[in-house]
């Protein structure tokens, strides 16, 4: 029978920012999808057309359901789908997703809801065992090995699944200006005294990319270890590149 033979196989759903696959996820968190015959032998990348202002449903003939909710599709390829969670899974412990591929689809993936399953995105670079962030310094340059950030100023990380938003917009929204609130508490944990300055939607990004800017000590010395924590739930542990440690 073709349709077993093409039928998409879920492996695994992670965290986009922290490639964790723990089998849970939260709302308006932005996640991979691992498997096989998920989408397209040759992928496909998500584009907004001019004035268009939220992510498609469908991408390559692929759609990805939570009970039976459509969610964005950022990604698509036969084996990984990058989507993110709809609005609609909020007030739920646990959810089903099936993925669907040239109209045939996967078994159901039974997952946890979670309040929130934060990660910061993080690039190749390890410094000190710890990942560096995806990061950029204050005057808006991107944060690497020849271009550090100076103590006691700003940074900005990139994360998801830091939860819900208020009010919720349309699952997929490009946010051209943060009018939602993010529903659990943000907090950073560094060296010293951290001062967070904002946490919520990233301006001019799709709804479920959050931005966090915080100052650093004036007295920074060493490689920074560095946390988020989104209510009582804690990313992975990561770095930034800082002149002078």
């Amino acid at each position: 029978d073709d349709s077993i033979a093409t039928a998409p196989s879920i492996f695994g759903v992670a965290n986009s920012a922290s490639l964790n696959a723990g089998g849970q996820v939260s709302p308006v968190e932005i996640i991979s999808i691992v498997g096989l015959n998920l989408g397209p032998g040759i992928p496909v990348t998500a584009s907004l057309a001019a004035g268009q202002q939220t992510l498609p449903s469908q991408l390559g003939g692929v759609q990805v359901y939570f009970d039976g909710i459509a969610a964005p599709l950022l990604y698509v390829s036969s084996t990984q789908i990058n989507a993110i969670v709809p609005f609609g899974t909020a007030a739920r412990q646990e959810t089903i997703m099936v993925v669907k591929s040239a109209s045939v689809s996967s078994g159901e993936a039974r997952l946890g809801v979670l309040t929130a399953v934060p990660a910061v995105f993080t690039t190749q670079t390890v410094y000190q065992y710890l990942p560096v962030a995806a990061a950029l310094n204050q005057d808006g340059t991107v944060n690497s090995s020849t271009n550090r950030a100076a103590p006691g100023s700003v940074v900005t990380v990139f994360a998801t699944g830091l939860g819900e938003l208020a009010p919720s917009p349309p699952d997929g929204t490009i946010l051209s200006s943060v009018s939602s609130v993010l529903q659990q508490t943000v907090d950073v944990f560094g060296p010293g005294f951290v001062n967070l300055l904002y946490a919520g939607p990233a301006p001019g990004e799709v709804a479920g990319a959050m931005q966090v800017n915080f100052q650093l000590p004036d007295d920074l010395s060493q490689t920074p270890s560095i946390i988020l924590f989104a209510g009582q739930w804690v990313t992975p542990w990561f770095t930034l590149l800082v002149t002078s440690t």
